[in-house]
């Protein structure tokens, strides 16, 4: 019996260990287009140095070897659930008996012009590398700003790691923009946002709540009411969506999300 594991995060290798651990005769095939498991929740630090890439990551085919499954570094692109085949970047065309759909969200730039294009990440190891590697690059000889949009939990935490980075640079400026009118939207307890608030106001953030981006441009940030912000690096924390693949599976979904039963079975194809 075969099972596909489509999404080699957190979710799809405890999958896969799990079932291991309940059979050793089946065939597991887990499929990525990264190489590398990456402790997402840690991305921010690599901007201030505290970790390495290779501290937070961790070789995904030496894993599947470890637990005899096998590794494929590919990206799914569609699946036919009819002949239940999965269908990757490369041409293949995988049979299985049984699908783990763990491919997980993508960042989204809310379709707000300039912004996909200008903006910096720490969403994905990659795009973590490559922001620290820009403020590295920056020009100290002047004063720089960086402007984090979006101050969720990956805002906030970003924004307090570069209070680190920048410890020793006086001349740089930390904004910290949020749609919302506190930081922390998402928390039900207003308290937690005011004692983050006022951390990161001692160390000299200057945060912007409701402040909603209209527009980035290669110089300035344009908020909705005419304001602008000059930047130098701009980070984009501001949000998820569903995973692209998902748009081209015709399953039932909810807010582009899939829908599932209690055991987590997605409806429609059982």
């Amino acid at each position: 019996m075969k099972v596909i594991i489509t999404g080699c995060g957190f979710g799809g290798t405890e999958v896969a260990s799990e079932l291991r651990k309940r059979s050793k005769e089946l065939d597991i095939i887990m499929i990525d287009r990264r190489r590398r498991l990456e402790y997402q929740a840690a991305h921010p630090e690599i901007l201030s140095g505290k970790v390495t890439p290779e501290e937070i990551s961790g070789d995904l085919n030496r894993f599947a070897s470890k637990i005899n499954a096998e590794f494929i570094n590919d990206a799914v692109v569609n699946i036919d659930f009819e002949a239940k085949k999965v269908k990757t970047r490369k041409g293949l065309e995988i049979p299985y008996d049984f699908l783990v759909i763990s491919v997980g969200a993508e960042q989204t730039f809310l379709g707000i012009p300039g912004a996909k294009e200008l903006s910096h990440s720490v969403n994905t190891l990659r795009g973590a590398i490559k922001t620290k590697k820009a403020l590295d690059g920056l020009d100290y000889s002047k004063k720089v700003s960086i402007a984090v949009i979006g101050a969720g939990l990956t805002g906030v935490e970003v924004a307090g790691e570069l209070v680190d980075y920048f410890r020793d640079k006086a001349s740089a400026k930390i904004y910290l923009v949020e749609l919302m009118p506190r930081i922390l939207p998402a928390f039900p307890n207003e308290n937690v946002a005011t004692c983050v608030g006022n951390f990161l106001s001692e160390r000299s953030v200057e945060i912007l709540t409701g402040a909603g981006v209209q527009a980035v441009s290669e110089e300035e940030i344009a908020f909705k009411g005419g304001k602008k912000l000059p930047y130098d690096i701009i980070i984009w924390t501001a949000g998820i969506k569903p995973n692209s693949l998902l748009e081209k599976l015709d399953l039932q979904k909810e807010g582009g999300w899939l829908k599932v039963d209690p055991y987590l079975r997605v409806e429609g194809i059982l």
